[in-house]
């Protein structure tokens, strides 16, 4: 296939293309869920090759799920078509031809393990999960590999073998006219050995938060101090300062963040990161652009650093890419996505951002997050909290418990404590509602001083 490759990578130099690169995947993945009403058991698979030119300025892709020379000609020929159909100044910058293989360090490859056993598995986590008081329960099973080779004419050859599993227990609670919830997911770059711990301290927590909602009031409504664990944190940097700091929404004038590089945006106590390097959701060793995964500091000490850059908006831009040049996959084009995106950990232990709190609010477990790229609004919700009264947690709050504000960087500006501790959740996101990527997000706890609170 490598010889292929290189033959219908060069033939394209041959048309007129300054360059040329080519991704192939092959995905396979499973996934296992039980509920109260059904079981569901499903394994697909994916392959394909994206070709990618650069020719009369501008860039054209070809696709297809075939890989015989005669469909990876058309594919060309389609790529040579949308290029040539329009005219630009773009031309890929000059690089060293590389040629290396990676494999995600697991402990238990997930394609060693029958169907059957992790359907064994599911109905365990289930079992753990009832309750007289839980009225219904979720809980599944996903893994995937991709095996993702990237060539180019300059002739870079290279591949990785990305695995990735996840476990997630959700539960229902009634009492009254009161319904609550709460779930929580494990997961990111590893195998099977996801599982292992699950059954315990995992679902345990997952029923007793429930349950304690039960007797919990209902979120306030106005603006307190809060308290964030590492798992909201995580999807505030996520919404607040990833999406917006995708260069190609700067080029379009759709970031907030758009000519402010090297301005104080936050507190000095926040700094942001995103990087493919951490076994969270997001991890790979290079991008689809065949850029090798690296670190981005986004904000350092309150200050905002850079943004995410594909190759083809680091050279509208005139810089580097930061790796972040992504596909979903097959029939995909390549876009800038966050990786792995996080609050780095500061000096404070976690019990010291309560101290001095009056009244407030600490909240747990993030549910969903929206952003306005743009105008600088956002919203983040959470599962469920806990009123702080005199630097003590009290009484439980049901969820969901929603931040919202129309000016993030006022609220980041508010950050007034960063504890020393670090998590990370598995997740996904999509680019406007669409072509999703694994992406993960994390931090440690946040204080913030005064942000707007609200709920049911």
């Amino acid at each position: 296939m490598e010889d292929l490759l290189f033959k219908v990578l060069q033939l394209s130099l041959d048309k007129g293309a300054t360059f040329a690169d080519a991704n192939i995947f092959n995905n396979k993945s499973t996934s296992v869920s039980k509920t109260n009403i059904d079981k569901t058991v499903e394994q697909n698979s994916l392959s394909g090759v994206s070709l990618r030119v650069f020719a009369n300025g501008s860039i054209g892709y070809g696709f297809t799920n075939s890989f015989e020379k005669k469909d990876l000609l058309t594919a060309l020929s389609n790529a040579l078509k949308a290029a040539n159909s329009q005219k630009g100044n773009l031309s890929f910058p000059e690089r060293p031809s590389l040629k290396k293989t990676f494999t995600t360090p697991i402990k238990t490859d997930p394609d060693s393990v029958s169907v059957e056993e992790k359907v064994g598995f599911v109905n365990e986590l289930f079992s753990a999960a009832k309750n007289k008081k839980i009225l219904s329960i979720r809980a599944g099973y996903s893994d995937g590999t991709t095996k993702h080779v990237y060539a180019d004419s300059n002739g870079s050859y290279m591949e990785q073998s990305l695995k990735r599993a996840r476990i997630l227990l959700f539960t229902i609670a009634k009492k009254g006219n009161n319904m609550v919830d709460f779930y929580d997911s494990l997961g990111g770059a590893v195998g099977y050995e996801v599982t292992k711990n699950a059954i315990g301290e995992f679902s345990d927590n997952i029923v007793e938060k429930t349950i304690e909602q039960l007797s919990a009031g209902a979120s306030p409504k106005g603006n307190y101090p809060v308290v964030l664990d590492g798992t909201f944190a995580g999807v505030l940097a996520h919404e607040s300062i990833g999406h917006p700091s995708e260069a190609d929404f700067v080029i379009n004038g759709r970031s907030f963040l758009a000519g402010r590089l090297g301005e104080k945006i936050a507190s000095p106590l926040v700094s942001i990161t995103d990087t493919p390097t951490i076994p969270s959701s997001g991890f790979y060793f290079f991008d689809h652009d065949g850029t090798l995964a690296k670190r981005t500091g986004l904000v350092k000490d309150g200050v905002l650093s850079s943004h995410l850059h594909s190759v083809e908006t680091a050279l509208r831009f005139g810089t580097e890419s930061t790796g972040n040049g992504r596909m979903q996959g097959f029939g995909k084009k390549v876009f800038v996505r966050m990786s792995n995106i996080f609050f780095e950990p500061g000096k404070m232990k976690t019990e010291e951002l309560f101290e001095g709190i009056k009244k407030g609010v600490y909240i747990i477990k993030n549910v969903c997050g929206m952003e306005d790229p743009a105008g600088g609004g956002f919203y983040v919700s959470g599962a469920m909290g806990y009123w702080i009264e005199n630097g003590e947690l009290t009484k439980p709050i049901r969820g969901e418990i929603v931040l919202s504000g129309s000016q993030v960087l006022e609220i980041l500006k508010l950050v007034s404590g960063v504890s020393n501790d670090f998590e990370t959740s598995p997740g996904a996101c999509g680019k406007g509602h669409e072509d999703w990527v694994p992406s993960g997000t994390g931090g440690p706890h946040l204080r913030i001083d005064k942000i707007l609170v609200g709920g049911d």
